[in-house]
């Protein structure tokens, strides 16, 4: 009978890698958070990725903004640069097409959101193909950098804004992970290239592009340059448009409110001298870029280790000093979920301070956001189709 026991305690204690229990947890939850959650901010780009291929097939591709005007069901324009609409137009493609031969409303369909849904758990599975590479790099083992996928695809910081929420930031990470895993590589322009691409989703990625190109470059004018270069997809985005009056009246309002979350975090979080306020993310977006110029790493392996730490200061900065916003905390998971195994020393403080870094994430966005957590996040999945809705609470 001991001996019996002491098997089963040993088998619990295999950690080696994840476990076929842990395995089978984790799709359950996975599988659970795709089929029964959605919030509704998502249905208002997938439409305007309808229109954005209306707008290309019928050749008005710079009609565009004022196509998704007028074709709003929700009276939402089309706040973010296209390119993340040419994302959402290629994998809503053949839904478009079967609409354009025999029309219904996708909107409410739950095939289609559930089609939309899967891409964004598609870049996220992309996400954990590129943290293992990027584990690789920093010589963590094939079977750490197991648990590091398991980290991230369990991490609540990634269930609640990829799978409850169906946010679209993971995409941008993605790229910004590609760029990450270039800069590893010493691929110079793979990482301009991939930080190109990332800055034009949202401008989250240059808050660790011009530090990463700081800590590695210390000539100025290259500085300069590759800043120019990993910036020249947004100029692009912004010249192609800068006459169009529906591109201005729809992204500007959006624009705005973001360089406002920036300068305007609370006064109790900004730094005064002399009348003059500077929000403390600012502040610590300097520092971190003056720390970078002056940094020297003595060797690759250094520099592949703050490739990891300087955008985890960034984004855990940008979430604790900015006005916070639940979609949000995804931005610090893929640095918390390597942290552990880059320093194996503290592997379990690591992990502890992963899980306690989610658990006040998500207690911040519950008590700050809960309308976003409400009954209609459960209306559009599959949930209703199992459950009749005046059943539901």
């Amino acid at each position: 009978m001991i001996s019996k026991v002491q098997i089963s305690f040993s088998w619990w204690k295999k950690t080696d890698k994840p476990g076929r229990i842990d395995l089978l947890l984790m799709i359950i939850l996975l599988m659970v958070t795709t089929l029964f959650f959605l919030y509704g901010d998502v249905l208002a780009t997938i439409e305007h990725s309808f229109n954005f291929l209306d707008s290309v097939f019928s050749g008005k591709f710079l009609d565009f903004y004022q196509v998704a005007i007028d074709h709003s069901s929700f009276g939402h324009p089309a706040v973010y640069e296209f390119p993340i609409y040419i994302v959402f137009a290629i994998w809503n493609l053949p839904i478009y097409l079967i609409n354009k031969a025999m029309p219904f409303d996708y909107l409410n369909s739950f095939p289609c959101l559930l089609w939309s849904k899967l891409m964004i758990v598609f870049f996220v599975l992309l996400a954990v193909k590129v943290l293992i590479k990027i584990g690789e790099e920093l010589n963590i083992s094939k079977e750490h950098c197991k648990w590091v996928a398991f980290f991230f695809l369990t991490a609540s910081t990634v269930i609640i804004p990829a799978f409850m929420l169906v946010q679209y930031d993971i995409i941008s990470i993605v790229f910004m992970l590609l760029g990450i895993y270039c800069y590893m590589k010493n691929n110079l322009k793979g990482f301009i290239l991939w930080f190109l691409l990332a800055n034009t989703f949202k401008l989250f990625a240059i808050f660790i592009f011009i530090p990463l190109i700081l800590l590695k470059e210390k000539r100025l004018i290259r500085i300069c340059l590759y800043t120019l270069a990993g910036l020249s997809g947004i100029f692009l985005c912004k010249i192609l448009y800068h006459s169009n009056a529906a591109y201005l009246a729809s992204t500007k309002k959006f624009s705005s409110t973001m360089l406002d979350r920036l300068q305007t975090t609370t006064t109790s979080l900004q730094w005064q001298y002399d009348g003059f306020v500077l929000p403390l993310f600012l502040v610590l977006i300097i520092g971190i870029c003056i720390f970078c110029y002056w940094k020297k790493c003595e060797n690759s392996e250094l520099q592949n280790r703050f490739a990891i730490y300087i955008p985890l200061v960034v984004f855990l900065g940008f979430v604790a000093l900015v006005p916070f916003n639940p979609y949000w905390m995804i931005l610090v998971a893929p640095y918390m979920v390597l942290m552990p195994f880059i320093t194996p020393k503290h592997l379990k403080l690591n992990i502890l301070l992963e899980t306690l870094t989610g658990a006040v994430l998500v207690w911040l966005s519950v008590m700050i956001n809960y309308p976003v957590f409400g009954r209609n996040i459960f209306d559009r999945m599959l949930l209703p189709k199992i459950i009749s809705s005046t059943s539901l609470p």
